[in-house]
């Protein structure tokens, strides 16, 4: 036992039952007065001075008070007093007493169910932690806390079911040797792995990632934590060992019973076979599989991928259009694209894509007078567009895929090159225009771009099909099936992220004006770090 917890136990020999009540008070991660009078009663039988017993604990140096009226016994003396009581206590006596608090936390939960403030989101989170952690401890209950964990990390958002995941991995220890048990449920495991990743530690992450994945394989009906975990690993060695990451990822979407984390494991394969030029088709038919599970919101990230591995295509054949490319005779057809509204034949979509590419050129050349320029660059978005053939699922994918083409394109341009360049009217309302500036401008830009898509693939998505492809807002929400308000909100940090980007490569710092707001940019730039 260290030092400062054999310390309080000598300070409270001479009184059998304040030992006994400090012991009670120290089985609870967090507790109030009238749960520490229910624990005492029950351990110390205090014959009517429960409450006098409860002050004399809180006195001592040991116990942290909070703002609420709830207090716990400080965590470098409760664990171990912990363990004593475990040790000095029957077992039937001790999971009495766990059953007792974790009750009292599920009352605690209960009460602030229909609370939505964010204290008493708080509360409620801390309640349900300490009911789990209570049922882990206890053998017969362990599954059950460790499942009752699982789901509500399920339940919360990132940051939350990251601090869950924390505090779970700091407690492993402690319940492993307080329970007496040799092996934590895969639950639990689960979570310290989920740990072990916000950490950055890859070691573990594997360590705990594999066991469960393992388990799972031996078991006739995997949980979703071993699914879970196999799409985690999958993820987590597909550039070191990518047999074992395609085989984690396909046992996993076979255990998932989640419609849509089974789109995300399979769109995380589609990315992952993509790699591989020669399975480009069977990469795209993953893909379009997993839109059919995933929700509208996670589509578009889907059709994103699609365009590049359709672009990609356009420049690296698979091999079985290399081997027909060498048939002098043979004359690559152009599939006929479908979009929702039904069949549109090849020769209509060829007349509506050049009319739509040669008025986005003329904007882009809006007041240059080039003509030459115009025709030229027509002419070259025009011939890869139909170089090779290509079906569309719907229009969201069609738009992803002309806007890559198009950024490509300008890209590729040997002499002037787009910059962006927002023109602010009255009010809210902003129009966006084109100016031709040096080589260097636009590859700053193009950088930044590309890091606003690793950092938030959602914006970079918007600026995409905004920008390059010249859509309008409510075009862009309506492909994407989001509001028209949440395109253009996203829309200004994108260009508050590119404005920041580009000043700081000292290169296109006018080219990017930002919606005249009250606050300077400097302070807008510090609230974006």
């Amino acid at each position: 036992m260290s030092t400062t917890a054999q310390r309080y136990l000598k300070r409270l020999e001479a009184d059998p039952q304040a030992r006994l009540a400090l012991l009670a008070c120290s089985a609870a991660l967090q507790i109030d007065d009238a749960t520490a009078c229910e624990a005492i009663d029950f351990i110390a039988r205090s014959n009517g001075s429960t409450q006098a017993l409860v002050t004399r604990v809180k006195k001592l140096g040991c116990v942290w008070r909070e703002w609420n009226g709830s207090w716990h016994v400080a965590e470098d003396v409760r664990g171990e007093l912990a363990a004593q009581l475990h040790r000095e206590l029957p077992e039937t006596t001790v999971v009495k007493l766990r059953e007792l608090l974790a009750r009292r936390a599920d009352s605690r939960a209960a009460q602030l169910e229909h609370q939505t403030d964010q204290v008493a989101y708080h509360e409620k989170l801390l309640a349900n932690l300490e009911a789990s952690y209570h049922r882990l401890i206890v053998p017969k209950t362990a599954e059950d806390g460790a499942n009752m964990l699982i789901e509500l990390w399920r339940r919360l958002p990132h940051e939350a079911a990251e601090a869950l995941a924390r505090s779970a991995d700091y407690l492993s220890d402690e319940i492993k040797e307080v329970s007496g048990v040799r092996e934590l449920p895969d639950a639990l495991v689960f979570l310290r792995g989920i740990a072990a990743q916000a950490r950055g530690d890859k070691h573990l992450q594997e360590k705990h990632f594999v066991k469960i994945w393992r388990d799972g394989r031996h078991r006739s009906q995997p949980h979703f934590v071993h699914a879970k975990s196999g799409h985690l690993l999958g993820q987590l060695v597909q550039d070191r060992d990518p047999t074992g990451a395609e085989r984690a990822f396909r046992t996993s979407f076979r255990w998932m019973d989640a419609e849509h984390e089974r789109g995300l494991i399979w769109f995380d394969l589609g990315k992952f076979i993509a790699k591989d030029d020669y399975r480009r088709e069977e990469a795209l038919k993953v893909y379009r599989e997993s839109l059919d599970l995933l929700p509208a919101k996670d589509q578009a990230r889907v059709h994103l991928e699609i365009a590049a591995l359709l672009e990609k295509g356009a420049a690296v054949p698979s091999a079985s259009q290399l081997m027909e490319k060498q048939r002098p005779e043979h004359e690559v057809p152009i599939p006929e694209p479908v979009f929702d509204e039904g069949e549109i034949s090849p020769e209509k979509l060829r007349q509506r894509v050049e009319a739509d590419m040669h008025e986005f050129c003329l904007a882009y050349v809006r007041g240059r007078g080039n003509t030459v320029r115009t025709v030229a660059l027509v002419g070259e978005l025009y011939t890869r567009f139909f170089e090779v053939g290509i079906m569309w699922k719907d229009e969201a994918e069609f738009f992803v895929y002309v806007a890559r083409l198009l950024r490509r394109t300008l890209m590729d341009h040997a002499h002037n090159y787009p910059t962006l360049h927002i023109e602010i009217t009255q009010g809210t309302k902003q129009a966006n225009a084109f100016s031709t500036r040096p080589k260097h401008y636009v590859l700053d830009l193009d950088e930044a771009f590309t890091r606003l898509e690793k950092i938030d693939p959602d914006q970079g998505r918007l600026v995409e099909l905004l920008f390059y492809a010249g859509l309008s807002p409510a075009r862009v929400a309506e492909l994407l099936n989001v509001s028209e308000p949440f395109v253009s909100r996203e829309w200004i940090f994108a260009k508050a992220f590119l404005f920041r980007e580009v000043g700081r490569a000292n290169a296109v710092r006018d080219g990017i004006n930002l919606p005249t707001v009250k606050i300077s940019r400097r302070t807008l730039s510090m609230q974006l770090r």
